[in-house]
């Protein structure tokens, strides 16, 4: 059987992330080299002349750090944050937007309905969240990872974090699968028993937009930037744990650059969470935990939310796009 466009198209895109990704690890490892002594004085010189040439730093890190305040909010916003989590949940759920049952009783109306409603529900709590943040705790766009200045930039350093992840967040995972036991992503399961193209649409929007919007706001800028700002707070407990007030929070000084098991970990804390939300997917944890590391890094270097989100978006909208090649090769 001849493969169509898009099976087509998606093999082209493979190779060419794999091919872009194989080129950015191998300057990785040319600034480890240089960096940590591995080579004679001569080759380091000319490592070092070509990566300056290409208007890249020739040492470790890998992104340099971007200084700022630590986060105004405290470990009362994030509960606050997951209790309306649980409770809009609940509500929509009660109000019947979300069907009991398990999802393969379901016909094809009642999981658009409840795909539908977790993308109102990520909403609802994406929003709120901004919300709080601002007005009880006072934060601004640059404590929630925003930067009109650093746009472009953020683009392009989250289009290379994307090729560099995905390769070893794809093979690790069809290692699992293949080798342990297969994957059980709920979205997957929905789609290939209806494999409808308006219900793949707004699974698309789910998985590959609002998904990566939600829970990079709340595991990259929420979660972890608590965490980094609690891994080196001298301050009081209670300001910590509930907030100070309004002079206190506006005079913090600059977080310092965390180095070592300081630096990691917050990435650890966040990263395994996220990880640990995806248990019942089968092996996909353990992918996820590799992938969410790499845009804690990521968060942590720049405290943008914009370069991981890049790689979130562009790997589930792979991933949506490999699914649609499968049900329709």
């Amino acid at each position: 059987m001849k493969p169509g466009p898009a099976t087509v198209a998606l093999v082209l895109t493979g190779f060419t992330v794999l091919s872009a990704g194989f080129w950015a690890w191998l300057l990785v490892a040319a600034k480890a080299a240089v960096t940590w002594g591995l080579v004679s004085e001569f080759v380091s010189a000319r490592i070092t002349g070509y990566l300056i040439s290409q208007g890249l730093s020739p040492r470790l890190p890998l992104i340099a750090w971007s200084p700022r305040r630590p986060v105004p909010w405290a470990f009362l916003d994030l509960v606050i944050v997951i209790g309306l989590y649980i409770v809009a949940g609940a509500a929509l759920h009660e109000a019947g937007f979300i069907p009991s049952g398990k999802m393969e009783t379901l016909n094809l109306v009642q999981k658009q309905s409840v795909i539908g409603a977790n993308i109102g529900l990520s909403l609802i709590v994406a929003v709120a969240s901004i919300v709080l943040t601002v007005v009880r705790c006072g934060a601004n766009g640059r404590d929630l990872g925003w930067s009109m200045r650093t746009i472009r930039d953020d683009l392009r350093l989250g289009l290379i974090a994307f090729v560099m992840l995905a390769p070893p967040v794809y093979v690790l995972q069809g290692l699992l699968v293949n080798f342990w036991k297969k994957s059980e992503h709920p979205i997957v399961e929905m789609f290939k028993d209806a494999p409808d193209v308006a219900f793949f649409g707004l699974l698309f929007v789910s998985a590959a937009v609002v998904a990566p919007l939600f829970e990079e706001l709340i595991f990259r800028v929420l979660l972890q930037g608590f965490l980094e700002k609690s891994t080196n707070f001298r301050g009081n407990l209670m300001e910590l744990l509930v907030g100070g007030t309004q002079e206190v929070m506006e005079a913090n000084d600059e977080q310092p650059e965390l180095r070592g098991i300081l630096g990691w970990l917050p990435i650890a804390i966040s990263a395994g969470i996220f990880a640990l939300l995806h248990y019942s997917h089968g092996p996909d944890w353990v992918p996820l935990l590799l992938l969410a590391a790499g845009m804690g890094y990521l968060y942590q270097r720049t405290h943008r939310i914009l370069p991981s989100l890049v790689v979130h978006v562009l790997l589930n909208a792979l991933s949506m796009w490999g699914l649609w090649v499968e049900a329709n090769p």
